[in-house]
């Protein structure tokens, strides 16, 4: 999965042209020649109603009311697994919450990405 904030830096790379490190998106070349990442990207989306996170396989979608899919096993988001997959629900949650919380601050150079975030993220926040 991408994200229209990788757009930017990929483009730049094509270009040969080296991004400001603070942007918030991710060269994707690496990935388009074959590189694996070692942990399942978030990519986050929003409207002024819904908001909605997917990782791996797993799309949350927070609106007038909570919907969780696993695209794998259901494609065309037909069962909702809000009530049966309490936990990874949960997990997504977190993510869209943090991700909600800091979007406007968040140094992904700095403090990693929510799914795997650097000690500095700790250290900043006083945790």
């Amino acid at each position: 999965m991408t994200s229209l904030v990788d757009v930017y830096p990929t483009v730049l790379a094509l270009a040969g042209v080296s991004a400001n490190p603070e942007v918030q998106g991710e060269n994707l070349v690496p990935y388009a020649r074959g590189a694996t990442s070692s942990a399942p990207r978030p990519v986050f989306s929003s409207t002024r109603d819904i908001r909605a996170v997917t990782i791996g396989s797993l799309e949350l979608i927070e609106g007038k009311s909570s919907e969780f899919y696993d695209r794998s096993a259901d494609p065309s988001q037909q069962t909702n697994l809000i009530e049966s997959s309490p936990i990874a629900a949960r997990m997504l949650r977190n993510a869209l919450g943090l991700h909600t919380a800091y979007r406007d601050t968040w140094s992904r150079r700095r403090w990693g990405t929510v799914v795997r975030m650097t000690e500095a993220f700790a250290a900043d926040h006083g945790l």
